[in-house]
């Protein structure tokens, strides 16, 4: 998630449209400020779940919400970056095409977040 939002960062400073970088653009500072805080919350639930004992009876509810939380996140993140990428964002060519496809595999990896959510509520 990191890397694919730093990469999205770093693209939109480069990207040049009517003259202006498309960071300047209003529309793309609210999509990259909402990739920050999914980015954060998700570091933040994945801290909180291995830090817990894994004798406490939390621990399970912890990995299973950050489970839950951080797929879809990262699932979203990543659809995020590839659309401010354009169509080069779904090619070989640039890295965050291939982390669009990592996160898939990874956020179904050990379950998908519904599997999550709904263990969770169990």
């Amino acid at each position: 998630m990191s890397t694919l939002y730093e990469q999205t960062v770093e693209y939109v400073r480069q990207r040049q449209q009517f003259g202006v970088a498309i960071g300047s653009f209003q529309v793309v500072q609210h999509k990259l400020a909402r990739m920050f805080v999914a980015l954060e919350q998700a570091r933040s639930l994945m801290l909180k779940a291995a830090i817990v004992d894994r004798d406490d009876a939390g621990f399970v509810r912890g990995v299973l919400g950050a489970k839950a939380y951080v797929a879809d996140a990262a699932q979203r993140l990543a659809e995020e970056a590839v659309h401010l990428h354009g169509g080069m964002g779904v090619t070989d060519e640039l890295p965050v095409g291939r982390g669009l496809r990592r996160v898939m595999l990874l956020a179904r990896l050990f379950g998908s977040a519904s599997e999550a959510r709904v263990a969770l509520a169990a």
